[in-house]
C-alpha cells in the first residue's frame, strides 16, 4: 500500500489509516500544497499496530525456540497489522530475520556442543551446505518467475505440511527416546543404590522400559552391550568405536585403580577416590535377551550413551599420550581441537563470507524485475547467463573445497581417536551425496516458494541424526548469511522502510531473546531436547495453515485486477511466465 499516489490530504490515500499524504521531505502537507500518499511513520502507534507487535513477539519466541527465523509468519502480519505491500512486507521480513539471527548467535556464542568438547555450531556441516544452498536459491527464484502462481500455491502448502508431518515424527522420535535414557538412568541409579534425588520425577514401569528397549532399533541395550563388546576387544566393526574410544580409556583407567571384587563395584568405597575419579561406574543390568546378568560399564557424568541429547559440556579431550600417530599428526590434531573450541574457525567463515559476497556481486551485476543491473546488463542476454553460470561454478568449487577440508579433518581424528561426537556425519560418499542434495532442495525451495531456510534446513538435518539444538544453532549460522546479503540488496534499492524496520526488528528480536531464555530453561529443567523440535512442529503447522488462506486471498486478487468486464480471469493464475 505504498502506493505514491499524488493527494492533497490524508483522506485521499487509499491505504488509510495506513497512508498519510506527504511532501518529498516526509512532512505532511498543509497550505494545499501536493503530496504523495505514502506509509505512515511509526508514531503515534495504531491499535493494529500494538496487536500486530504483541503478535510478532509471541510467533518469533515459538519460532527461535524452534530454530527458525518464522518469515513465513512475518510477512503476513506485516501486511494485515501495519498495512505494508507484499513486496515491503517481504523486504521487512528478511531484515527482521536477519535482525533476530544477530541475537541468536550472540546468544548461542558461548554455548557447548552437548557431545564433544566444541562450540555449538557446527561451522563444517554450515561451510559444505552454504555454498550449495545459495545455488539452489538461484535456480529456485528463477523458478518462481516462470511458474504459475496457483502451482507455488498448492506446493507451498503441501512442502508446509510434509515438513510439519516430518518433524513432529523427528519429534516424536527424539521424545521416546529421551523417556528411553531417562528409564535406563534411573534403573542404573536403582542398581547402584544411589540417591534418587537428582533424577527425573516420572514412574517408569521397568517390564514396559524392558519392553521399549528391546523393540527399539537399536535399542538401548544394544547399544550397551556393543559397548561392553567393544571394553573387552570382541567387537571390531562397530559404528560405535570411534565413538566410544574415550569411554574405553577411562574404563582402562578406572579398572586399574577402582577397588573391585567379583566384578562388582565395592559399595565402601572412599567418596574422595570415587570423585577423583569421575569417568565411570558400574551397573549391574539384567539383559532379558542375554538370559544373564553382565556388567556393564557406564560413564555416567558425559556418556552418549546416557546424556547424548542433553546440551552439557564434555570434559576436555584425553591428552596427546592416548593418540595412535606420528607427532606431526598429534600437533596438527591439538589445533584442530583448540580451533573447533572456539568460534575461530576462520578458513569456515570465509567460505560463507564468500559466498555472501558472491550472492551481492551477482544480484547487483545482473539486476531484477524490481531493479535494473548496476552496469546495465540486460536480463537473459549472453553477459547475464554468463554471471549466473560463473555464480553455480563458484558456489561449487567453494563447496568442494568445504567438502575436502572436513572430509581430511575428519580423518584425522578418526585415525588419532578424538574429536568426533557420536552424532557427527561422517563424511562418507552416501552421506556427503545426501547432505548436498538435502541442501540443493532446500534452497531450491526457499528461493521458488519464499521459505526462511530454518523451515526447510532444521528438520532436513534433524532427519539426517544430527542433534536438535546443533541444528537449531547451524542453521541459524545459515540464515544468518542468506538474510544478511538480501537485507544489504534491499538497502541498496531502497525497498525498505528503514523506521518500521528497527521498530519491528526491535520488538521481534526482543521476542527472540524471550524465547532463547524460555528454550534454556526448558532443556534445564527437563532434561529434554525434544522441546525444540515440538516447537519448529507448532510454527510449520501455523504457517501449513495461514499459506493457503493468505495465498487464497492474494489469488483472488490477481484474480479481480486480471477480470474484464465483471468476469472472472482464472487464466492470469494458471499461466507459465516468461524468465526474461
Amino acid at each position: 500500500m505504498y502506493t505514491n499516489d499524488h493527494c492533497y490530504s490524508d483522506f485521499e490515500c487509499n491505504g488509510q489509516p495506513f497512508e498519510q499524504c506527504k511532501l518529498p521531505n516526509g512532512s505532511p502537507v498543509f497550505r494545499g500544497l501536493e503530496g504523495t500518499c505514502q506509509h505512515k511513520d511509526v508514531f503515534p502507534i495504531l491499535g493494529y499496530e500494538f496487536v500486530g507487535l504483541t503478535l510478532l513477539i509471541m510467533v518469533t519466541s515459538i519460532s527461535t525456540v524452534g530454530g527458525i527465523g518464522g518469515g513465513g509468519l512475518v510477512i503476513p502480519f506485516c501486511m494485515t497489522f501495519f498495512g505494508f505491500s507484499t513486496k515491503i512486507a517481504i523486504a521487512l521480513s528478511g531484515f527482521t530475520i536477519f535482525s533476530c539471527s544477530v541475537v541468536r548467535f550472540l546468544f548461542f556464542i558461548n554455548q557447548k556442543h552437548p557431545e564433544k568438547d566444541a562450540v555449538l555450531i557446527d561451522y563444517d556441516l554450515a561451510s559444505i551446505m552454504l555454498p550449495v544452498v545459495m545455488m539452489g536459491s538461484m535456480i529456485g527464484a528463477l523458478a518462481s518467475i516462470t511458474l504459475p502462481n496457483l502451482i507455488l500455491q498448492i506446493s507451498l502448502t503441501i512442502l508446509m505440511i510434509m515438513l510439519t508431518i516430518l518433524a513432529g515424527l523427528k519429534g516424536k522420535q527424539i521424545f521416546q527416546k529421551e523417556n528411553a535414557r531417562l528409564a535406563v538412568i534411573k534403573h542404573a541409579r536403582e542398581q547402584m543404590g544411589l540417591n534418587n534425588s537428582s533424577a527425573q520425577n516420572e514412574d517408569y514401569d521397568e517390564d514396559q522400559v524392558r519392553q521399549y528397549l528391546e523393540k527399539s532399533q537399536p535399542s538401548i541395550f544394544e547399544i550397551v552391550l556393543e559397548d561392553l563388546l567393544i571394553l573387552k576387544g570382541h567387537h571390531e566393526s562397530s559404528m560405535l568405536k570411534q565413538s566410544l574410544n574415550e569411554s574405553v580409556q577411562f574404563n582402562s583407567g578406572r579398572q586399574n585403580k577402582t577397588p573391585k571384587k567379583n566384578n562388582e563395584v565395592n559399595p565402601g568405597i572412599d567418596k574422595k577416590e570415587e570423585q577423583k575419579f569421575e569417568g565411570v561406574e558400574m551397573a549391574n543390568i539384567n539383559d532379558t535377551n542375554q538370559k544373564a546378568k553382565q556388567n556393564i560399564f557406564y560413564p555416567t557424568h558425559h556418556s552418549f550413551l546416557l546424556r547424548r541429547s542433553v546440551a552439557r559440556p564434555r570434559p576436555p579431550e584425553l591428552g596427546s599420550e592416548h593418540w595412535n600417530g606420528s607427532e606431526e599428526e598429534k600437533e596438527k590434531l591439538r589445533w584442530l581441537l583448540w580451533k573447533q573450541r572456539t568460534h575461530k574457525q576462520w578458513s569456515k567463515h570465509a567460505i560463507s563470507f564468500a559466498c555472501l559476497v558472491g550472492v551481492l556481486v551477482v544480484n547487483l551485476l545482473r539486476g531484477s524485475r524490481k531493479y535494473e543491473s548496476i552496469i546495465g546488463i540486460e536480463r537473459c542476454s549472453q553477459e547475464d547467463w554468463a554471471l549466473l553460470f560463473a555464480f553455480l561454478l563458484y558456489c561449487g568449487i567453494l563447496t568442494a573445497l568445504a567438502a575436502t577440508k572436513v572430509f581430511h579433518e575428519q580423518k584425522l581424528k578418526i585415525k588419532l581417536g578424538a574429536g568426533m561426537a557420536p552424532s557427527d556425519l561422517r563424511l562418507s560418499e552416501p552421506i556427503l551425496l545426501k547432505l548436498v542434495t538435502f541442501a540443493f532442495l532446500g534452497g531450491f525451495m526457499s528461493g521458488a516458494l519464499g521459505l526462511g531456510g530454518g523451515a526447510i534446513f532444521n528438520p532436513l538435518l534433524l532427519s539426517l541424526g544430527v542433534l536438535p539444538c546443533v541444528a537449531s544453532a547451524t542453521g541459524m549460522y545459515m540464515i544468518l548469511f542468506s538474510t544478511s546479503g538480501s537485507s544489504i540488496i534491499y538497502v541498496i534499492h531502497k525497498m525498505l522502510n528503514l523506521q518500521f524496520c528497527f521498530w519491528i526488528g526491535f520488538w521481534c528480536s526482543s521476542g527472540s531473546l524471550l524465547g532463547l531464555f524460555i528454550l534454556n530453561k526448558i532443556i534445564k529443567r527437563f532434561d529434554r531436547q525434544s522441546p525444540v523440535v515440538f516447537a519448529l512442529t507448532m510454527v510449520l503447522g501455523l504457517s501449513s495453515l495461514l499459506v493457503p488462506i493468505f495465498g487464497a486471498i492474494d489469488l483472488q486478487k490477481e484474480i479481480s485486477s486480471q477480470s474484464g468486464d465483471g468476469e472472472t480471469n482464472w487464466t492470469s493464475i494458471l499461466e507459465f511466465h516468461s524468465i526474461c
